[in-house]
């Protein structure tokens, strides 16, 4: 099973970004334990080991507490930034 954590901070992002990844498991008969967290202090309690970390922020204190954690997490885990300023990703690596 792929276990996909997405953050977004903006709620209804995050649920637009929930149902089309929804809509594409069933359409490809996968399973995936999908989780949603819209703030980062939930999001920083959560256990490590998901496969795929997908995170949208447009705040670089966000970015800055995200990518503390992100050096905790395993080193087989993938991560997709997506926001509208990229210079945010690269800030975080």
């Amino acid at each position: 099973m792929l276990s996909i954590a997405i953050f977004d901070d903006n709620k209804i992002h995050l649920n637009n970004l929930r149902e089309l990844i929804q809509d594409y498991v069933i359409e490809s008969k996968l399973t995936v334990k999908l989780t949603t967290f819209d703030n980062v202090e939930n999001f920083l309690k959560v256990p490590t080991g998901y496969d795929i970390y997908i995170i949208d922020t447009d705040s670089t204190e966000d970015i800055t507490h995200l990518s503390l954690r992100m050096k905790e997490i395993d080193t087989e885990s993938h991560f997709i930034f997506i926001g509208e300023d990229p210079s945010l990703a690269y800030s975080a690596y």
